[in-house]
């Protein structure tokens, strides 16, 4: 069986990424530093395999936390399974890794299985090491999103499973700002589809900010960045 495994890229960083990386958080001179390199190539130094343990090991999330390198994906038997996992492993050079814990959800009653699924990582203003994701609860060959959140204090022991967000969405990303944490869920229903953005001061109690976006449509996955004059990419 031909197994799907995850490897790490070492480039050639430029200054400022990796403080950047620490505090969770992404700033005006890291924009400034990115911007002064316009025209330059990054050097890929070495490829290394960093985990393989099951049949498929992909999506992933890194961060920096507490002085390591902290990376979050599914196990699984394939792509689309359901017998989905999280796995958190960590590395203090990016080159030897270890296992800091597996984040699952029990399968309720009426359900046949639950997959779990893509993995995000942040840091919170209280300096605790968030892993959102969201759960496929499949019945009947239908899947049906709930959205996560798991929080540890070391990177290893965790809390959680919390259920976040409207049942049937799934909110991808959390990003945090000025305390604040911010997320856009989707409805992955063929009949209506959307984003929404919410709010939360703790990462797993979210209120809805505004309308629906992109109604009709397939909004999809997204990533969020705030700059130090509150302006939000995404």
């Amino acid at each position: 069986m031909l197994r799907k495994s995850l490897y790490s890229a070492v480039l050639l960083l430029v200054t400022g990424l990796v403080g950047a990386a620490e505090n969770g958080n992404v700033n005006t001179r890291m924009i400034e530093d990115a911007k002064s390199v316009r025209g330059l190539s990054l050097e890929l130094l070495e490829v290394n395999r960093i985990w393989d343990k099951a049949s498929h090991n992909a999506f992933t999330d890194l961060i920096r936390f507490q002085g390591q390198w902290y990376c979050a994906f599914r196990e699984g038997s394939g792509h689309v399974s359901g017998n989905g996992m999280l796995r958190i492993i960590r590395s203090e050079d990016g080159k030897a890794w270890e296992s800091a814990g597996v984040l699952g959800y029990s399968v309720p009653d009426g359900y046949q299985a639950a997959d779990m699924r893509d993995a995000k990582l942040s840091i919170t203003p209280s300096g605790e090491l968030l892993a959102n994701a969201a759960v496929a609860l499949i019945r009947n060959g239908v899947r049906t999103h709930q959205s996560l959140s798991y929080f540890s204090s070391d990177g290893c022991a965790w809390r959680g499973p919390y259920e976040t967000g409207v049942f049937g969405e799934w909110m991808w990303r959390t990003v945090w700002h000025k305390g604040a944490a911010y997320n856009f869920g989707r409805l992955d229903d063929p009949s209506e589809t959307y984003l929404q953005l919410y709010q939360s001061k703790d990462g797993i109690r979210f209120e809805a900010l505004g309308p629906r976006y992109f109604e009709g449509v397939y909004p999809n996955e997204h990533h969020m960045v705030f700059t130090e004059d509150d302006t939000c990419y995404v």
